[in-house]
């Protein structure tokens, strides 16, 4: 069987999810040729995060296929609906090329035009975080809303986190949290660290750069936090604060000696906080989708919302009892990837 996936270059959460999914089904039916066309900074980062090594032992190809021209979270006031077609052109002869006997797109919905059949992946839709931004993105919305109201795809996406445009656009296959929970029992979920271990990171998009490098400059001064950047964040700051930040590795290890993560609450890194065992504060910009997030994982009872904290409130939230948070995270229900899969493989 060959599998083409396509992955939305808005950040790297959906190549996150995407890749996690093709681990699982390697894991299942290692026999299977699989195709990731994705935008031009993936292959980096596939490297960076060692899965190009893991799936070389697999019928497995990388192809760039621009995927940051399509639709992202955001654009330039100069964005044309020519370039969306020319992009999504451009991935669909790469589609073709591949010959695929399914084909999975994470959130870019152009694919159904040439491709009806597609399964779409994912937990929000393009058109209700772009809608009323400027002529040329409502074109395109409403070209991609007609396309769902035409074939009403298959969506697969998480239960705990889908906005209200999938369940109404899409025929939505809910699915647990896209990971495995790693390295971490009761016993050890609630030991109290000596010093707050705090992991601040913007994710692949960087809407809140500011709103962050102010959380750090009120943190930096606090001797009882020990803070973890991402690398964008640690090559703004350790010119000139680097004895009181350190980079955060993103090893399994890492993850699991954090108190807090603090962050722009993209799906990505909130997996990783769910499977972990991390609770999170987030910060966001004025789009939906980080809205609708910080909100569920709020109300989930795991997240709080900081955006509009005073430094003094600030620190109350980092120095406070982790232990009711991490419990609502214990009752989280994970090992989505792995149905997700088995959807796909059987579908």
């Amino acid at each position: 069987m060959k599998i083409t996936f396509v992955a939305a270059g808005n950040g790297f959460g959906h190549l996150k999810r995407v890749c996690t999914v093709i681990s699982q089904i390697f894991q299942s039916a290692p026999e299977t040729t699989v195709y990731l066309i994705g935008a031009t900074a993936h292959l980096g980062v596939l490297e960076r995060w060692g899965i190009t090594q893991v799936f070389s032992k697999y019928s497995f190809e990388f192809i760039n296929g621009s995927t940051e021209h399509n639709l992202m979270a955001s654009h330039r006031s100069d964005y044309k609906v020519d370039t969306y077609q020319r992009s999504c052109s451009i991935i669909s002869g790469l589609i073709k090329f591949t010959d695929p006997d399914k084909i999975i797109s994470d959130n870019l919905v152009g694919v159904l035009y040439d491709h009806p059949e597609t399964i779409l992946m994912g937990s929000f839709l393009f058109q209700d975080t772009l809608a009323h931004r400027g002529p040329e993105l409502d074109l395109i919305c409403n070209w991609e809303v007609e396309l769902l109201k035409k074939y009403r795809p298959k969506m697969l996406g998480l239960t705990d986190m889908v906005m209200p445009g999938v369940l109404d656009k899409t025929d939505f296959v809910g699915l647990p949290w896209f990971c495995d929970r790693k390295g971490y029992s009761d016993e050890k979920l609630f030991l109290v660290s000596e010093k707050k271990q705090l992991l601040i990171t913007g994710g692949g998009t960087p809407g809140v750069t500011e709103k962050l490098l102010d959380i750090i400059r009120v943190l930096y001064r606090q001797k009882e936090f020990v803070i973890h950047l991402d690398s964008s964040l640690y090559n703004l700051v350790a010119k000139h604060q680097k004895k009181m930040v350190t980079h955060f590795p993103f090893t399994d290890q890492a993850f699991q000696a954090l108190d807090w993560i603090i962050c722009r609450p993209g799906i990505g890194i909130l997996t990783d906080a769910v499977q972990f065992g991390v609770p999170v504060c987030t910060v966001y910009e004025a789009d939906l989708e980080m809205q609708h997030n910080a909100s569920c994982a709020h109300a989930l009872g795991w997240g709080l919302d900081i955006n509009d904290y005073t430094p003094d409130q600030l620190i109350q939230v980092f120095n406070r009892d982790t232990a009711p948070l991490k419990k609502s995270m214990m009752r989280l229900e994970t090992g989505g990837a792995h149905k997700a899969a088995h959807y796909i493989l059987n579908r």
